[in-house]
């Protein structure tokens, strides 16, 4: 074979390549849409050929593959939170038992809460959530007579529709 038939068959050989890579490129991009294609790995889960909507040149997985496909967007999440606030309140208390709650801004939601007692001889017995948006605490002194102070923490949030 003569130098000059030999260019010439590797001239047609790499303009057949980059007409096959060119066609492979178009057949990925024309309706890929919002799909992804690819193959899976039986034994090990890996994916392979990951592509638009069509897998590569032949169509087909290798030996201990499947098809996969699925969309490019995923499902819609969750509603979320936002706005976190810590809000409290603290109270001076005269009298053996009390009971106190803080409320979250409007359109807000409570999510946690808490207390602090202040007094040695003094205890919070009750520490929930009251409704949507309340945070409520009873708490009693248990000897001697005095002030002592009370303070209510809720943790609010606005929940998203």
């Amino acid at each position: 074979m003569s130098k000059t038939m030999q260019r010439s068959a590797l001239l047609l050989i790499l303009l057949l390549v980059v007409a096959g890579a060119a066609g492979a490129s178009a057949v990925d991009g024309k309706g890929a849409g919002n799909r992804l294609t690819g193959c899976r790995n039986t034994s090990t889960g890996t994916l392979d050929q990951l592509r638009g909507a069509a897998l590569p040149i032949g169509g087909a997985c290798g030996s201990g593959e499947v098809m996969v496909s699925w969309n490019k967007t995923g499902p819609q999440g969750e509603p979320g939170v936002s706005g976190y606030e810590q809000v409290s309140a603290t109270f001076v208390v005269t009298d053996t038992m009390v009971s106190r709650s803080v409320d979250c801004p409007a359109g807000k939601k409570v999510v946690g809460g808490g207390h602090f007692v202040v007094s040695a001889a003094a205890y919070a017995s009750t520490s929930y959530p009251f409704d949507d948006d309340t945070w409520y605490v009873q708490a009693y002194k248990t000897a001697g007579a005095g002030t002592w102070g009370l303070t209510v923490y809720a943790i609010c949030v606005t929940a998203l529709p």
